[in-house]
C-alpha cells in the first residue's frame, strides 16, 4: 500500500469546463437545451468522481459528499471545480481529463464513433491552473477564479460548422427533432417519471415549447397560452460572502471547511429550486452553484389558484434566503448591509421565438440590468410580443407582496387597463403636478382616485385605489427605488406605472399572439 506523506506540499487547483453557454445557444428545442446543459454537468460529476478516487478529501467545491447523476433529470454541477491536494498533480489531472472526454463521447451514442470521440476531444475544453500555497494569497477561490477567468479569455474550441456532434444530435425535421436526444444514453439516465423532461410518465414523448407554455392549464384563449419564459437566476453578493470567508478564516483548513459549507448550502438550495420549477410545470435546464436556468409557463395552476412566473421568482427567492442567506453554518460571514439575495432575468416571448435568442435575452436582463440596479435583489423582465413590441421593467423582490396581487388579479378586463393607461397618458401633466405638490400619502391617494372619478370608472374605484397605493409606496416615495424602466429615465414615474400596467394588460389579453 502506498503511504501519503502528510507533510507533502499541497497543490491548489482550479478547473474550468466549457464551452457550456456556446453549446446551449446551439439548442433548437427545450430538450436539446437540456441535453447541452446536462452534458457539462455530467462532465463535472465524472471528473469529480475520478478526483475523489485519487484523493477523497481533495474537492473544495462543488459539494461532493454524495455525487449523484441524472436520475432526477437535473444538471446540478457547475463548470468550475476547486481542489486542494498533496497527491493530485498535473499528470493525474491530464489522465482524468482524457478518461472523462472518452466517457463523455458516450453521452451521444452507446458505441461512439471515432468522429464523435475526436470531436469531443477537441471541443470539450477542460483547463486548469495549479498553484502552490505561497501563490494563493489570503483567499483560495478569489485567486484561483482570477486565473480561470484569464484562461477563459482564450477560446480554443473548434469554431467550424462541420462535424459538430451537438448540431448533428439537435438537427432534424420538426416532428423528429428530439428523436436523437430521446434515444441518447444521457437522456436514458433520466427516470421516465420525471415530469420536467417527459410529457408522459411512460417516457414516450418529450416536452415541447408548446407544452411548457400551456403548463398544467387548459386553453383559455388568452395570449399567455402561447408564451413562455426563460428564467435565469443568480446569487447576489456571493463574492462579498466568499471574500469575508477569506478574511475571517485563521488558516486555509478552516477556509476550506467554510467554502464546503457554502457549497453544500447552494446544493441544497438548487435541489429545492428545481422542485419549485417542477411545481410550476417548467423545465429545469440547470440548477447548480447559486444559478438556476429554466423554461417556465407564464401562468400555471397551484392548488386551484392561478400563479405567474413572478410567483415562481418569489418562491425561488424564499428558498435561497432560507437555504443560503440564513444558513447557520455561514451566517457569520454574511454582511448585514450586503446579504446574499437572488436576481432574475426573465425573458417572455411567443412560443415560436428562437430559443437561443430568448436565452441570450434572459442572460442580458440578469447581468446587464437586474444585477446593475442599485441594490440588486430584483427581477428584470422583458415581454417580447409577436408584433415585435417590447415591454420591460425591473422590480425589486422586496415589493413582490404588493406587486403580485395587482399583477395576478384576473377580475380586470383589457379594456379597463387600456382606459387607465390612456388616462395616465392624457393627463400626464396633471399627475406630475400632483406628484410635486402633494406629499401626504392619504391625500395623494384620494386625489389620484378622484382623477378617475367618472361614470365609466367608478365601479373600478377599489382597483384604482390599489394602483394609487402601489404607485405612491413603490414608485414615488419608497425608501429606495423598487421598480423602474429597463431603458430611459427612471425619473419619469408616470411612464414606469404605464409600463407596469401594460405588462399587466398583456397577462389578461385575449388572442393567440
Amino acid at each position: 500500500m502506498n503511504q501519503v506523506n502528510q507533510t507533502a506540499e499541497k497543490n491548489y487547483i482550479g478547473i474550468t469546463i466549457r464551452p457550456i453557454f456556446e453549446t446551449i445557444k446551439e439548442a433548437i428545442s427545450p430538450t436539446s437545451m437540456w441535453f447541452a446543459s446536462a452534458f457539462f454537468s455530467e462532465v463535472t460529476r465524472l471528473l469529480c468522481e475520478k478526483v475523489s478516487k485519487g484523493d477523497s478529501k481533495a474537492i473544495i467545491s462543488p459539494h461532493s459528499s454524495k455525487l449523484s447523476g441524472l436520475s432526477d433529470g437535473i444538471g446540478k454541477y457547475p463548470d468550475r471545480i476547486f481542489l486542494c491536494s498533496s497527491t493530485i498533480d498535473q499528470n493525474m489531472l491530464d489522465l482524468y481529463i482524457e478518461k472523462v472526454k472518452k466517457e463523455a463521447a458516450g453521452f451521444f451514442e452507446e458505441n461512439p464513433s471515432k468522429h464523435t470521440e475526436t470531436f469531443i476531444d477537441e471541443y470539450l475544453q477542460i483547463n486548469y491552473i495549479i498553484l502552490k500555497e505561497e501563490d494563493i494569497g489570503s483567499n483560495i477561490l478569489f485567486t484561483l477564479n482570477r486565473y480561470l477567468d484569464y484562461l477563459e479569455l482564450m477560446p480554443t474550441f473548434p469554431s467550424t460548422n462541420e462535424h459538430n456532434s451537438f448540431r448533428d444530435l439537435f438537427r432534424g425535421e420538426d416532428e423528429h427533432r428530439n428523436k436523437k436526444v430521446k434515444e441518447s444514453p444521457l437522456r436514458k439516465e433520466v427516470k421516465n417519471e420525471n415530469n420536467q423532461l417527459m410529457k408522459d410518465e411512460k417516457g414516450e414523448q418529450l416536452r415541447s415549447i408548446k407544452d411548457i407554455a400551456l403548463g398544467n392549464r387548459e386553453k383559455s384563449g388568452k395570449k399567455t397560452d402561447n408564451y413562455f419564459a426563460v428564467l435565469y437566476a443568480d446569487g447576489d453578493n456571493v463574492g462579498t460572502l466568499l471574500k469575508e470567508i477569506g478574511i475571517q478564516s485563521s488558516n486555509f483548513t478552516t477556509q476550506i471547511d467554510s467554502i464546503r459549507n457554502f457549497s453544500e448550502a447552494c446544493l441544497t438550495y438548487t435541489k429545492e429550486a428545481a422542485k419549485k420549477v417542477g411545481d410550476a410545470k417548467g423545465m429545469t435546464i440547470y440548477a447548480g452553484g447559486d444559478d438556476v436556468l429554466c423554461l417556465s409557463p407564464i401562468e400555471y395552476l397551484a392548488n386551484g389558484d392561478t400563479k405567474t412566473v413572478f410567483d415562481l421568482c418569489k418562491a425561488l427567492s424564499s428558498e435561497f434566503e432560507e437555504k443560503v442567506a440564513k444558513n447557520s453554518q455561514i451566517e457569520a460571514f454574511i454582511d448585514p448591509y450586503q446579504p446574499p439575495s437572488l436576481s432574475f432575468g426573465v425573458s417572455i416571448q411567443y412560443e415560436k421565438y428562437p430559443l437561443y435568442e430568448a436565452f441570450d435575452n434572459a442572460n442580458y436582463l440578469l447581468f446587464e440590468k437586474a444585477k446593475k440596479t442599485s441594490h440588486k435583489n430584483c427581477i428584470a423582465v422583458n415581454v417580447i410580443k409577436s408584433s415585435g413590441q417590447r415591454l420591460g421593467l425591473w422590480i425589486s423582490n422586496t415589493c413582490l407582496n404588493q406587486v403580485l396581487p395587482l399583477l395576478c388579479d384576473q377580475a380586470q378586463t383589457s379594456q379597463t387597463l387600456h382606459s387607465i393607461i390612456y388616462k395616465l397618458e392624457e393627463q400626464k401633466a396633471l399627475f406630475e403636478t400632483l406628484e410635486k405638490h402633494v406629499v401626504n400619502r392619504n391625500e395623494y391617494i384620494e386625489r389620484f382616485v378622484q382623477l378617475f372619478d367618472n361614470i365609466h370608472q367608478q365601479k373600478f374605484e377599489d382597483y384604482i385605489r390599489q394602483i394609487a397605493e402601489f404607485y405612491f409606496d413603490r414608485i414615488l416615495y419608497p425608501p429606495q427605488a423598487q421598480i423602474g424602466l429597463l431603458e430611459g429615465q427612471n425619473t419619469d414615474t408616470v411612464a414606469i406605472l404605464q409600463q407596469f400596467l401594460r405588462i399587466k394588460k398583456f397577462f389578461i389579453e385575449e388572442g393567440g399572439k
